[in-house]
């Protein structure tokens, strides 16, 4: 991968964290500001809205960044990339549809993610947070979870620029390699 692609997709991970930062403490503040404490199982509760983040934050990252950078290509702002190598023989129209490709990285996220972390805070002994201490971990699990899901994002609408132009990739092409 080139510097400068690096650089952009980097970029797009730091871009990502913030936004998701700042709207995640907002909506945290906004759901659950009539709890002192929000518990870690329950209705309202930190098992509950690491699920639905872990869902719906992948999902509409890739629904919104997907054509913005889609269009960036297509006016020559960004340069279409390649990722596969050479002969590889991964379908390249996989998930091509952009809504089933947002609702499979939600669901596989929601089915990697939310475990893992609900896991780890059960066994630390959280069994609940006081509002402002949910409110910091909220924002700072979706800058997180934005971090990573962003970049990947960035990089296969980059592709699909390729793919849509029809050009197939070889050596000497831009393919960020």
């Amino acid at each position: 991968m080139s510097p400068d692609y690096r650089k952009y997709l980097v970029g797009q991970g730091v871009i990502g964290a913030g936004i998701n930062f700042t709207l995640n403490g907002a909506i945290g503040w906004m759901i659950y500001r009539q709890l002192p404490r929000i518990p870690l199982y329950g209705e309202q509760s930190i098992a509950g809205d690491i699920v639905v983040t872990s869902l719906l934050l992948p999902m509409l990252v890739c629904l919104i960044a997907t054509p913005l950078i889609r269009n960036e290509v297509r006016k020559a702002r960004l340069p279409a990339a390649s990722w596969r190598r050479p002969g590889s023989s991964r379908a390249p129209h996989l998930l091509g549809n952009l809504l089933l490709r947002a609702v499979v990285l939600g669901v596989l996220s929601a089915l990697l993610v939310s475990p893992v972390t609900i896991w780890t805070l059960h066994t630390l002994g959280v069994d609940g947070l006081e509002f402002w201490t949910f409110v910091a971990l909220k924002a700072s699990f979706a800058a997180a979870l934005a971090a990573v899901i962003t970049p990947m994002v960035a990089a296969w609408a980059l592709e699909d620029g390729l793919l849509a132009s029809g050009a197939r990739y070889s050596p000497g092409h831009s393919s960020g390699e």
